[in-house]
């Protein structure tokens, strides 16, 4: 018996004193993902590459642009173009702003870098049709370190012509280097991309202990881990003894 209590607690012992594990936190707003990062490059805007209002470039296989390369890996030998949106196109009618896009329907956007980074931001769209009014839909977005999925989720997207703000932090000091993007409804939707921002996240200042006799915070949990034991285990004397 006393050998269970001591098992139990050495094991609650570390699970009071383990650190927290990885964490990846998305963001929804701009202004909040901004105040926890520090840019490490330009925002790349797509529509300094010129493309005139109501057209669109030519597609190709990768589109690289300040370190970040932009490809539709899927399927194999799928490309990217831009497109700069007039109000006269309802369908691309996403303002005066140039975005990327994959060449087809269906196909997904992958932004990929050569240096990790442990935060990122993009404007994320989709373009998808009911009954010929544009609606919201959704995006299937995984973040990769080499080719290990570090994160993923579904998230929706807002009706053209707003898109949809996505940033996403390593708050534990892991990294990574690309980010896909991808219609989570088939081959009726189509990704778009725009405003792509990379950084550096910003841990938060820990103060110290106001005095140096106060413990630390694991070692008041273990101690108080233990005292709960060891009070259980001696009340389950008292009660076989009576």
């Amino acid at each position: 018996m006393a050998r269970n209590r001591l098992v139990w607690l050495v094991c609650l012992g570390i699970l009071c004193v383990l650190p927290a594990g990885a964490a990846f936190v998305p963001y929804s707003d701009l202004a909040l993902w901004q105040q926890v990062t520090t840019l490490s490059a330009t925002t790349i805007d797509f529509s300094t590459l010129g493309v005139p209002v109501g057209g669109q470039s030519s597609s190709t296989l990768s589109l690289v642009i300040d370190g970040v390369t932009f490809t539709s890996p899927t399927p194999t030998e799928g490309k990217v173009l831009v497109v700069n949106a007039s109000s006269g196109q309802p369908w691309y009618n996403w303002g005066t702003a140039a975005i990327l896009r994959p060449e087809n329907d269906g196909w997904h956007v992958k932004a990929n870098w050569t240096t990790s980074v442990t935060a990122f931001a993009a404007l994320m769209g989709i373009t998808k049709m009911d009954g010929g009014v544009p609606v919201t839909s959704q995006m299937d977005v995984k973040v990769r370190s080499g080719t290990t999925i570090v994160w993923e989720q579904t998230l929706v997207t807002s009706a053209r012509p707003t898109l949809t703000f996505f940033g996403i932090v390593a708050t534990e000091g892991e990294t990574f280097d690309s980010v896909t993007f991808q219609p989570a409804e088939g081959n009726l939707t189509t990704a778009y991309l725009d405003d792509v921002r990379r950084g550096a996240y910003n841990a938060p200042v820990v103060e110290p202990p106001p005095s140096s006799d106060t413990p630390e915070l694991g070692t008041g949990l273990l101690s108080l881990c233990g005292g709960i034991l060891l009070a259980a285990g001696g009340f389950r004397r008292h009660i076989k003894a009576s």
